[in-house]
């Protein structure tokens, strides 16, 4: 009886834990994101959002790209639930791409 109620106590809580796991929401660092979508230069810097929520439907974020010569450039980022990146500018004030 003991080791019924024991076993049952068990099987309880690691399904509590398992659901807690479940709905903790993912994030990403800015740098980790910034390195998987932007190629380096070295005639630019890129920024993104820090600890970015990923959930189940994907993310959202913002990149900032500045150029040697201090054009900017703001994207707003999804990140789609199948991996894919889509992108547009949210403002600029030249191009940081333009070298």
């Amino acid at each position: 009886m003991v080791r019924t109620v024991l076993g049952v106590a068990f099987i309880a809580v690691v399904g509590a834990g398992a659901t807690a796991a479940w709905f903790m929401p993912t994030t990403a660092r800015g740098a980790a994101l910034a390195d998987l979508i932007f190629e380096p230069s070295p005639h630019r810097t890129i920024a993104c959002d820090d600890d970015v929520p990923i959930s189940a439907t994907g993310a959202k974020f913002q990149c900032r790209a500045t150029g040697d010569d201090g054009s900017t450039a703001v994207y707003d980022v999804v990140l789609e639930r199948d991996g894919t990146v889509r992108m547009g500018v949210a403002a600029n004030t030249g191009d940081p791409w333009n070298r």
